[in-house]
């Protein structure tokens, strides 16, 4: 059985950061189902899935916490339909602003147990400069949030 870690790529942000390189959109909100539709269709006919021992998933991005929590269960529960999950480390990025307690604990009953909260500083003035959505007091919400969930 061969050993695999997964990348999911979600593309989709509040805003666009003056700094990302990463491919992702910004108001874009007509595209999001049929993409997370494109996703689960690639998991649930990728040949690579079987017969693997799945170590780790990372949700990166763009900021996958933008989109509504449903879809990130909904992969989630696909991958699970062809792998056991059950010792996978399962990774979120999200950002403040984009997070709340009921995606959290959406994203904890999925089993996903380990996020990356994106701050980049601590200063306010620099953040709002780089076109970050929230001040470094929404980071700390957000960082309470997840522990209150036990993520």
């Amino acid at each position: 059985m061969k050993e695999i870690g997964i990348y999911i790529h979600i593309p989709f942000c509040a805003s666009k950061c003056a700094y990302c390189d990463f491919i992702s959109f910004d108001k874009k909100e007509e595209y999001i189902s049929k993409y997370i539709e494109s996703l689960k269709s690639e998991i649930e006919t990728s040949e690579i899935l079987n017969n693997s021992k799945v170590n780790t998933i990372y949700i990166g991005g763009g900021t996958p916490s933008y989109i509504d929590s449903k879809y990130i269960v909904q992969i989630i529960d696909i991958i699970k339909e062809k792998c056991d999950l059950s010792s996978t480390e399962i990774t979120i990025e999200m950002n403040p602003g984009t997070v709340t307690q009921d995606k959290l604990q959406d994203y904890y009953n999925a089993g996903i147990n380990r996020v990356s909260i994106g701050l980049q500083t601590t200063n306010d003035n620099l953040l709002k400069t780089i076109g970050r959505i929230h001040n470094c007091e929404q980071f700390l919400n957000t960082y309470k949030l997840a522990r209150q969930v036990r993520i």
